[in-house]
């Protein structure tokens, strides 16, 4: 017997993909954090600022994409 699977609702997917996404860059966050130990690293302000401002500036890029989403609405002639 064939196996019949329930269609996939756009509200699952996005569960299914965004939160684990969300968590990765979260891990890697706390990951780059551990380079902040200067015991054991050395960097300079300079590469700290640059680092940074990429990763708001990406923040700010993505947050205005889900802003600006358009929503999509059907229109019935009846």
């Amino acid at each position: 017997m064939a196996k019949t699977t329930k269609p996939v609702k756009k509200r699952d997917n996005f569960i299914d993909l965004a939160y684990p996404r969300a968590n990765a860059v979260l891990k890697g966050l706390k990951i780059l954090s551990n380079c902040s130990n200067k015991r054991h690293y050395e960097w300079k302000e300079e590469e700290i600022e640059e680092i940074f401002t990429k990763i708001q500036k990406q923040v700010v890029r993505v947050r205005a994409m889900f802003e600006q989403a358009p929503e999509i609405t059907i229109n019935v002639k009846k």
